[in-house]
This record gives structure tokens, sequence and C-alpha cells, in this order.
């Protein structure tokens, strides 16, 4: 017999979709335009986090990560998968399920979960494999302008795909509008003569040939490329630059 849950009050539906797991969270929000609005309206923010690429998008609920596998298999769509992973003292459960993306790939469905639920805190956010047609890498840079939108969080942002020169000038652009709290790594070699400057501070700043040469500026060289932060002295917690 069908329940007409979007008949329910809203304190209700709020303990329902509590109870939810991404997984049920995104079926039901496929239902109808309607459903999907009811889940953000009647979901609170949540400490979840998501990272993802081309293949899979990942949901981090505490030690649990819901992955969404894209497939092109109509007879696989929604069913799962269930794995535990050990490492050393602290374990994870990760479980997966299939479905096709939506016509524009990883991009649309990131920000389709982000959006459906109210996700604050991106993991990962990686430039798509450079041999995956699915996901340019314009996409991953309109996906960057969509965390900007949404002033997200992202614990690490990392760009190893090898694009053309504007295009790398551009991400590194974008990065100064992030807010990136842990890492910044990017191993795509520079133009000639490029000159960026940082703005933001995470824990770990990584460049490709990169060297750190003053303690008092934090001016970094790479090959025919120049970054530089704003003055200040370098402390015992102060971001560090790793060399690659």
């Amino acid at each position: 017999m069908p329940i007409p849950l979007l008949s329910f009050p809203s304190d209700l539906l709020r303990d329902i979709f509590k109870g939810c797991d991404p997984f049920d969270l995104y079926q039901l929000s496929e239902c109808s335009k309607r459903t999907r609005k009811s889940i953000m309206t009647n979901t609170s923010k949540n400490n979840w986090k998501i990272k993802g690429n081309d293949k899979k998008i990942g949901v981090l609920c505490g030690n649990v990560r819901y992955r969404f596998i894209k497939t092109t298999t109509p007879t696989s769509y929604y069913e799962y998968s269930q794995v535990n992973r050990f490492y050393g003292d602290w374990s994870e459960r990760v479980k997966g399920m299939f479905i096709p993306y939506p016509n524009g790939g990883f991009t649309e469905l990131f920000v389709y979960l982000v959006d459906t639920f109210r996700i604050r805190t991106v993991n990962e956010l990686r430039s798509p494999n450079e041999t995956a047609p699915s996901c340019s890498f314009d996409q991953y840079l309109e996906l960057m302008r969509s965390v900007i939108d949404r002033e997200l969080d992202v614990e690490r942002l990392c760009c190893d795909t090898k694009g053309d020169k504007c295009a790398i000038a551009n991400f590194m652009e974008l990065s100064n509008q992030i807010n990136v709290t842990e890492a910044f790594h990017c191993d795509q070699p520079f133009p000639p003569g490029f000159q960026h400057q940082f703005t933001r501070f995470p824990i770990q700043i990584l460049l490709k040939g990169a060297s750190t040469i003053s303690k008092i500026f934090e001016i970094f060289i790479s090959i025919d490329a120049e970054f530089w932060v704003r003055k200040k002295t370098l402390l015992d917690n102060s971001p560090k630059i790793t060399r690659s």
C-alpha cells in the first residue's frame, strides 16, 4: 500500500529523513522534484563530506563511505556492494550503489548530491582522469565555481590533469577563492613566466618542482614560474611547502 510521505507533518519528515542514509535519500529524491525539494527543506545541514572522480562519488558519514558508482548497464541500476577496509586500528565500511550518471556526468551528479544532502564540506576535489572523456578540465573548473558559489570548505584541492596553459591559469585563480583547509596539490607544469600569489593557507601546499627560498616571504620557485604569498614569518604551525 502506497504511503503518502509528503503529506506527513514537517517534524515527522525531518525524523524520517534523519534516519535515512545517502542511498535512501538519493533514491527518494529521484522520485519527483517535489520529493527532492522536501528532502532539502526538511534536512538540516550535516557533517557529511563528499569526494569523487569521473567514475565514482563517495559521501563520507563517520566511518562509512557511500559510493555512487557509475554504470551504463540497466540491469545493474541500484544494485549494492559492500567491502570493509582496515587501516591498522582504524576500519572503514564502503557501501556502493550502481547508478546511471546524468547527462552532465560527474559534475552534475556531484552538485546534485551536495545540494540534496546539504553538504558543507568537500573531502577532496580532484581534477578528472585525463584519459576519461566524461569530465573535461573545463567541467572541473565549472565544478570549482559551483563550490565557490556555495561557499563550501574543501579539505584537499588537487590538480593532476594536464590541462592547457590558459586552463591551469584559471585553476590557480579559482583556487584562491576556495577555502582549502588541509592540502593544495598541483602536479601540472606551469607556462613560462607564470606568476601567482597565494591568499589562502592550507596546512600543506605542494607544487610540481617547487622549493622554498625565503623563510620570511615564503617565495616559491617552479621552472619558469614564480609563486608567493603575503609577507609573514614562519611559525611552527605555519603552512609548510613540500617539494614534489
